[in-house]
């Protein structure tokens, strides 16, 4: 019997014999969910995956395999639902310490899932389907919009009327790096005729610009105050207790996974050669804002197996450019644009992943220093870019180049975003400034990138990759 394109999918991600039988059904659901066609699954197997993504390691096959569990985990939330859990959808990356706090307290009777970030993560990474508007009417991103929605939201208000996307028991709406995101799921709300309440973390963009918003006691008591009635209006609604222990113990979980992914930046980072492309080491840090609700053991072990491989290319001197290639360390999420990735590597230049990874001794400092959970995840929160004010992440970023000394850095992507794109741009002449790494600038939407005409992408690619190669010389 010819094997299908789902199948062929499943097996070089590692699925085999009954397992195989048993997901590929779940799998087919979670592809139909995402407006995935036999075609489009084919395309993936046959020239996507295998151009940009290295399967002969075993860590970048089992990080992918589990990014599939968790879109799969998605779409079952219709039978979880029936048999009478509770499904919390959140609608915007965020430290996922509230979320694995609520999965812990729930003893598998709790779901929190973040479906459109994954999904369209998945989508964009794995099979190049982008949420612009030529496509079909019926696919999940195909909302018109006439001005420069962010194509997440798009996708999100999309998928909430698709009749195999579950409706949850309470949507937890951040807003912290998007204005946008709560007034989407407003909307949301009214044209899905959900029933299902919203519960929000807001915070107003209102701190003097350079305070370093982890340290002010103030903005630190005001977030964690808001967290702890969040989390109280969630469990009003799911019936399942929070305690501070749980927290502590999701926080525990959650630095167990930031500890490896800070040891794997670290090998990446400082070897002479790039044992992992850019796109890479971003897909181990997917988890730093997301949780996949799937049993932890997939990323971590995951993680073990990639860091062990990538102390064996750097042993025998195995990798992508040299010492002296020039790094590019991109302040954007490479993730959703691999085939950005392998375009600077064809142009001699070593594109490395620039933001998020190396917070985990930060982080595992704050929740030593404070009795209050809720304040050290609030730390924690207020120390992720994008959240912050202006001056307080060019001082990460500039703390980041730093450590991890680059050629140059690569910033973009973000024009329809009305706070992190408005931003961008006087940001970046700021830490160039300071730390006179030279800074570059790449207009686009980060999920809608098909839109744009790929020739002009590559002409600004090799504009930059030959600048960097003569200033090296």
């Amino acid at each position: 019997m010819k094997t299908s394109a789902h199948e062929k999918f499943l097996e070089m991600l590692g699925w085999e014999g009954d397992e195989l039988k048993s997901f590929l059904p779940d799998w087919k659901r979670a592809a139909k969910l995402m407006g995935l066609s036999d075609k489009d699954v084919a395309f993936a197997v046959e020239q996507w995956i295998p151009a940009y993504w290295d399967l002969s390691l075993s860590g970048v096959k089992k990080f992918v395999a589990a990014c599939i569990r968790g879109v799969v985990e998605v779409a079952r939330g219709a039978s979880y639902k029936a048999e009478g859990h509770s499904l919390i959808y959140m609608n915007m990356p965020s430290v996922p310490i509230p979320a694995y706090a609520n999965v812990l307290a729930g003893g598998g009777r709790v779901h929190v899932f973040y479906p459109a970030y994954l999904m369209i993560n998945v989508l964009t990474a794995f099979f190049n389907k982008y949420c612009n508007k030529t496509r079909a009417e019926d696919d999940p991103g195909s909302l018109r919009s006439p001005c420069a929605n962010c194509a997440l939201n798009r996708f999100r208000l999309q998928t909430c009327g698709s009749e195999l996307m579950a409706r949850p028991s309470v949507s937890w709406s951040w807003g912290l790096r998007c204005s946008e995101a709560p007034k989407t799921d407003e909307m949301m709300q009214c044209l899905c005729s959900s029933d299902a309440p919203n519960v929000y973390v807001v915070l107003p963009h209102d701190v003097p610009s350079g305070e370093v918003e982890a340290d002010d006691r103030a903005r630190v008591d005001l977030l964690a105050g808001k967290l702890r009635l969040a989390q109280s209006e969630v469990s009003g609604i799911t019936g399942v207790t929070v305690t501070d222990a749980d927290v502590r113990a999701a926080a525990e979980v959650y630095m167990q996974y930031m500890d490896k992914v800070q040891t794997l930046t670290d090998l990446v980072m400082n070897a002479d050669c790039l044992p992992i492309s850019g796109g890479e080491l971003a897909l181990f840090g997917l988890c730093v804002e997301t949780c996949l609700c799937i049993d932890k053991s997939y990323v971590l072990d995951a993680l073990d197996t990639i860091i062990a491989e990538v102390r064996e290319r750097i042993d025998r001197g195995e990798g992508f450019g040299s010492r002296v290639a020039p790094r590019l360390a991109c302040h954007f999420n490479p993730l959703c644009a691999p085939w950005l990735d392998k375009a600077f590597r064809d142009n001699g230049v070593c594109l490395v992943q620039g933001k998020l990874f190396p917070f985990a001794d930060k982080f595992r400092g704050y929740l030593e220093q404070e009795e209050d959970v809720y304040k050290a995840v609030a730390r924690i929160i207020l120390s992720v870019p994008s959240v912050m004010n202006m001056l307080d992440e060019a001082r990460i970023n500039a703390e980041l180049v730093t450590r991890y000394p680059v050629d140059g850095a690569l910033y973009g992507f973000y024009s329809s975003d009305s706070w992190v794109g408005a931003l961008q741009k006087t940001m970046v002449k700021v830490i160039e400034a300071e730390t006179g790494v030279p800074h570059f600038y790449i207009e686009g939407n980060l999920w809608d990138l098909s839109g744009e005409a790929y020739e002009t992408r590559l002409a600004i690619v090799r504009s930059i990759c030959n600048y960097l190669k003569i200033s090296n010389i």
